[in-house]
């Protein structure tokens, strides 16, 4: 059965939910105001706003920095709340910045994450042996091309790894990471790789708005960087799916 256009084109979506942050706005759209979505920015999560704040480093420690990375997204993405001390990015930059050994050993007992999307992807002793050595090839180049060329590199990295279509998810929050925190710079972030669901997120939009839409054409139009179309094309389907009865959690 076709889906129903819902009230708010994706523009307007992405309008309403930065308005929601504004905690004395109260939205028409309860979905949006009751925070069923992720922020439409990355660097307004929790998790990512974790990571800065642990890899903001001396960059002779970049090569730590981009293990905390690989370590906390592959683990699935561990809040600092959830064990204190133990848990998030936080303390993985703290051992992080140990001998290479002493990673290894706290990686082999780190806190996992079993939320949906951001379940971990690699058991913890294989994760403990690829994450230095990915590390290391990824800190040997401080640029890349475009997103997407860093998306692949990384992907390429893990290839070995089991995980499937996660595997390609979390290796696509790993390289806007990467960008994001200033860890390897990108000569053209004017296009970004798209996940599962920002693929039914940019099909809702050409079906109804734009049949060329492309996410250097909407980030152009919006206004937004590329990777924040990516990730908001993603919660565009999950808005455009409870508009045609489907079930979504609240985050």
């Amino acid at each position: 059965m076709a889906l129903a256009r819902p009230p708010l084109s994706f523009a307007a979506f992405v309008d309403e939910r930065d308005r929601c942050r504004d905690k004395s706005y109260v939205s028409s759209f309860y979905p949006l105001r009751d925070g069923y979505f992720c922020n439409t920015n990355r660097m307004w999560d929790r998790v990512s706003q974790e990571l800065a704040t642990a890899t903001a480093v001396h960059p002779s420690y970049r090569r730590s920095a981009i293990s905390a990375v690989l370590a906390l997204r592959m683990a699935g993405s561990p809040r600092e709340s959830e064990r204190p001390g133990r848990s998030g990015a936080g303390a993985i930059m703290k051992h992080a910045l140990k001998k290479k050994s002493s990673f290894r050993a706290y990686m082999r007992t780190m806190p996992f994450t079993g939320r949906r999307t951001y379940r971990a992807v690699v058991n913890k002793g294989k994760l403990s042996e690829m994450v230095p050595r990915i590390a290391k090839r990824l800190a040997k180049r401080s640029e890349s091309k475009t997103l997407t060329r860093l998306h692949n590199r990384v992907l390429r990295y893990f290839g070995d790894a089991t995980g499937g279509r996660r595997l390609e998810f979390h290796s696509l929050q790993i390289a806007c990471d990467l960008y994001s925190l200033a860890l390897v710079s990108v000569r053209d972030a004017s296009d970004c790789p798209l996940s599962t669901g920002s693929k039914r997120g940019m099909r809702h939009v050409r079906r109804w708005e734009d049949s060329e839409a492309t996410v250097a054409s909407l980030a152009a139009r919006i206004g937004r960087p590329a990777h924040t179309i990516q990730t908001s094309l993603c919660e565009y389907d999950k808005y455009v799916r409870w508009y045609n009865g489907e079930a979504i959690r609240r985050r």
